[in-house]
């Protein structure tokens, strides 16, 4: 074979090897110029292979040209129409021309390759944690997960517990399969088409293929095809999962920032707010949440602090067709007698649950509840004053009825659903909305297809990113105690460099039990002067309850700022140092 470069031959090499042990093989063809000008991929049996070499030593492809940039991982070659095109940047991917006209991406930072139509387009913009390839009118979202706390096949139950769930799942098919060589848990589904995203895609086919091999690194690598009705599954899926492969190499860390391009654009008040509480050179604005509004002043007169952000739930009206109704009362009127001049709300807005009658975040999307939403944002824009507006927070979480682990393992419901109420909001002229984005702390399940940053809607859609992580105490067996800095040390310097925007904890507390409570408070403001990028933190002043009985609930995580007198005293003093 002619081989004009040493390192086409270092990597044919490589690859024949790889091929040989798969019964595949892939060579490389050169016409004789200094650069390779021909890529063929081939499966054949085994005995197949000589006659194949034989043959390729004397064919040259001059329709295919290629040249080398860097080292020997970074081989592309390209036709005269175009092969592939990326988002987000093409380093750690290679691709080639294959026999029959397609084409084959490699993803060499995360160890895997498929073949592909011509025309397809690689969104990198999330790797290492998810590259999506789009083609036709199929999305795929390709996921490396390594299995350490978990096994493959705790991985793969966890992550399909939607389809035993009354979810709006309708399973066409699921079993067991074989890809490359290793056992692969499939699954296919559809869910009622929403009729407000864009280009839905309500058909789905997941893959999990299963590397635990003695030899292998213990991973699964999950396949998530959406695909739009009317794709011939035969033709434009089952080839991809039949040319797939996989190869070992190094752990590829996270280096994803977001948030680098401007957010939404507010009114001049708001502006100003929005400069007041999260310019680089602000202190740290305080916020409080308690259920009994009425009782905010009494605990601001014993900690001695006034705050200045109010936390306020609200959730989708049952009543599609009605007034929106937040604690039987009118968004505006709620805003107005909870939030006097000076006081900021921070607005949440969250689905519920609602049983067999089907999810309702695909009822919103399916536009039933438009009238309650353009009524929602009239409220808010009548308000007139800044809103810190936050949408379905803590999305990562399974327990959040808006979590891609509800919606058919796809976070990109998610972001439709966010983003549906944002441009509904802005079709009715709000101005004074800030957008706060606030995925929980840690994702629950904590893998990739689950990531928080599959469900950022995008930088022009957020002003500021929110935290939330509380220190549970240890009511529960499976909780333990936590302090100030074990939950938000690691998570500031992660935010930091993912998020180029402003930061603020959005809802947070310390549990009375399991630990010294107002001692816990004295580290924290003790600690606090660490995160300068934090502008704001609001404290979760309630309780959750153990309803295990439902005659006798009790109490299982008391937040109160105003527990007892210690903790009242603790606040009071590190309230001090904000006056």
């Amino acid at each position: 074979m002619f081989l004009t470069n040493a390192t086409i031959t270092k990597r044919f090499l490589r690859d024949l090897k790889h091929y040989l042990d798969k019964r595949k093989i892939i060579c490389y063809t050169a016409n004789g110029t200094n650069s390779a000008n021909g890529v063929l991929r081939m499966t054949k049996k085994l005995n197949h292979i000589l006659p194949l070499i034989l043959a390729l030593t004397l064919l040259t492809v001059p329709t295919v040209h290629g040249s080398y940039y860097g080292d020997d991982e970074s081989y592309l070659s390209h036709t005269d129409r175009e092969m592939i095109s990326f988002i987000g940047g093409s380093d750690g991917f290679s691709y080639y021309e294959t026999l029959g006209g397609s084409v084959t991406l490699v993803n060499n930072a995360e160890g895997y390759s498929a073949t592909f139509p011509m025309g397809t387009v690689v969104d990198t913009g999330l790797s290492p944690l998810r590259t999506t390839v789009s083609y036709g009118g199929v999305k795929l979202h390709i996921y490396s997960q390594e299995c350490v706390a978990v096994t493959t096949d705790e991985y793969i139950n966890y992550s399909n517990t939607f389809l035993s769930a009354d979810n709006d799942v309708g399973i066409w098919d699921q079993g067991v399969t074989t890809i490359d060589g290793h056992d692969a848990v499939y699954a296919v589904w559809s869910r009622r088409p929403l009729s407000e995203v864009p280009d839905d895609l309500p058909n789905y086919a997941c893959y999990d293929i299963k590397y635990d091999g003695p030899d292998e690194m213990c991973r699964v690598i999950t396949l998530m095809f959406k695909f739009a009705d009317g794709v011939d599954f035969d033709e434009e899926i089952m080839p991809v999962t039949e040319s797939f492969y996989a190869f070992d190499v190094p752990a590829t860390p996270e280096n994803i920032m977001v948030g680098k391009n401007a957010g939404p654009v507010m009114d001049s008040g708001t502006n100003d707010t929005y400069n007041k509480i999260f310019a680089p050179g602000a202190g740290l604005t305080w916020g409080v949440y308690l259920s009994t509004v009425s009782d905010i002043p009494k605990v601001e007169k014993q900690v001695e602090h006034e705050f200045d952000i109010y936390l306020i739930y609200s959730a989708f009206n049952t009543n599609r067709y009605g007034d929106p109704i937040i604690m039987e009362e009118r968004p505006y009127n709620l805003l107005n007698r909870v939030c006097p001049p000076g006081k900021v709300p921070e607005l949440t807005l969250q689905t519920n649950l609602q049983g067999k009658k089907g999810l309702m975040i695909y009822d919103v999307l399916n536009g039933e509840y438009e009238d309650f939403l353009r009524k929602y944002a009239d409220d808010v824009a009548r308000f007139g004053r800044p809103v810190l507006m936050r949408i379905g927070n803590e999305m990562n979480g399974d327990w959040c009825p808006y979590s891609g682990f509800i919606t058919c393992r796809d976070p990109d419901i998610y972001i439709e659903f966010y983003r549906y109420i944002f441009n509904i909001f802005a079709e009715q002229g709000v101005g004074n909305a800030i957008w706060v984005f606030n995925p929980n702390g840690r994702s629950f399940p904590d893998f990739k297809w689950n990531h928080e940053l599959m469900y950022y809607p995008g930088d022009e859609y957020v002003n500021v990113v929110g935290m939330t992580a509380y220190n549970t105490g240890t009511y529960y067996d499976f909780e333990k105690w936590s302090t100030f800095d074990e939950l938000y040390g690691d998570l500031y310097a992660t935010y930091i460099s993912r998020y180029a925007k402003p930061l603020m904890i959005t809802e947070f507390a310390c549990s009375g039990i399991g630990g010294d409570k107002a001692e816990w408070i004295k580290d924290m403001f003790a600690g606090l002067p660490n995160y300068p990028m934090i502008k704001a933190a609001v404290w979760w002043s309630d309780y959750d309850l153990d309803k295990s009985d439902p005659d006798d609930p009790v109490i299982s995580r008391p937040y109160m700022m105003n527990e007892n007198n210690d903790t009242t005293a603790a606040f009071r003093e590190g309230f001090a140092a904000y006056k």
